[in-house]
């Protein structure tokens, strides 16, 4: 929410008071950037008619520490409603010449729109009508060559990138809506995840680089997390905490913090179980995964437990969860839909579709039946 308030707010108050943007670039990679690393000149300087009062709520808005910044936009609506009545009863400092009351009623204005657009923008995203059916639609956001396929990919939060791997080693960032495309880099990384900033990824190498790395999308620096090679690694929805396999077949779930502080097995199961892969709750309360049993009780299930590895709840048994090409990725959506890929209904076990599970978000206890989303023919369909 407070990266949304950020983008809004920043663009559309500085442009108000100013006439120019705060900050400039020829590409989003520049404009990233300077967001980063630069501040922009101060309203006043821009123009000398900018109040200290509205300067003030401008300046807020562009703290480039998040917790200073206003939290909501309720906030930004409130201190511009007071600089809008302290203006017209004649109480406003006047250290600088103060703007028309038109010029502040605007921004008034401007700043009841934010809200509401932040508030429009959580209430789509915050339907829970399981009723309402979208049609799916699919359209293709890589061209890589047969010869050199896509591997893995990570989808940015707020969905404007893809992070991509492919077979030769190299490691990419799409912009969704241009279609451009930047080399991170060619050292054989794969994308686990996007960190709450958006600026930066969680990376898996091999080899060499093998291990979980912190990497920036703007230059493709690297910071290692963890020395050893795992086989899966999930990033909590806050950001705070990985959790990861060692090993594959893997019979525990390993959790550390976000800079690889106090590694330690957080769950462990029996010698004739192995996990496949490896999901957060919404909250950050749970781990969902997919695990297999050898020997006399085998089958595939797919599972969550706490953070402990206790309160174990059943989703599904389904054998089809692992097909000849392996199991799949998965994602626990804010609406408590599991989502994750299995083979179809047919006899065909190689074809995968995408399938959805709903469940608790708070006990991880079965909703609903799965259901499949997708129809798709000689599809290898993962989630990413």
């Amino acid at each position: 929410m407070r990266a949304l308030i950020f983008s809004l707010s920043a663009r559309v108050l500085y442009e108000m008071a100013t006439g120019k943007m705060p900050f400039d670039g020829s590409s989003s990679g520049e404009i990233c950037a300077a967001i980063l690393n630069h501040e922009p000149a101060p309203p006043s300087q821009v123009n000398p008619r900018v109040s200290s009062g509205v300067e003030a709520v401008i300046c807020k808005v562009l703290e480039k520490d998040r917790n200073l910044r206003y939290q909501h936009a309720s906030e930004i609506r409130t201190d511009l409603q007071r600089l809008k009545r302290d203006s017209e009863s004649g109480r406003l400092a006047v250290a600088k010449p103060a703007p028309r009351r038109s010029h502040v009623a605007l921004l008034v204005a401007v700043g009841v729109s934010i809200l509401l657009v932040v508030a429009g923008w959580f209430y789509v995203r915050g339907r829970k009508n399981p009723e309402v059916k979208r049609e799916i639609t699919q359209r293709p956001l890589t061209a890589n060559p047969p010869d050199n396929a896509v591997q893995d990919g990570s989808i940015s939060r707020d969905g404007k990138y893809l992070a991509y791997s492919d077979h030769a080693g190299n490691l990419s960032l799409l912009q969704v809506d241009t279609g451009e495309v930047r080399q991170l880099s060619s050292a054989h990384f794969n994308p686990v995840a996007w960190f709450p900033d958006e600026n930066h990824l969680l990376v898996s190498g091999s080899g060499e680089q093998a291990g979980l790395w912190r990497m920036s999308i703007f230059d493709g620096a690297t910071r290692k997390i963890w020395d050893e090679e795992v086989s899966t690694a999930a990033l909590s929805p806050d950001g705070s905490s990985i959790a990861f396999l060692k090993t594959d077949p893997a019979q525990e779930i390993w959790l550390m913090g976000a800079d690889g502080e106090e590694p330690h097995s957080a769950a462990s199961f029996d010698s004739q179980d192995f996990l496949l892969t490896l999901g957060w709750l919404p909250t950050g309360q749970r781990f969902v995964y997919i695990r297999a049993r050898v020997g006399d009780k085998a089958g595939v299930v797919l599972e969550s437990c706490d953070l402990k590895g206790g309160q174990r709840t059943l989703l599904l048994s389904e054998r089809r969860l692992w097909g000849p090409n392996g199991v799949g990725g998965l994602v626990w959506l804010p609406d408590g839909r599991i989502i994750y890929s299995a083979p179809g209904p047919g006899i065909d076990l190689s074809e995968y579709n995408l399938q959805a599970i709903k469940a608790d978000p708070t006990s991880g206890k079965l909703l609903g039946h799965a259901v499949r989303l997708t129809s798709w023919e000689h599809s290898h369909a993962r989630v990413c």
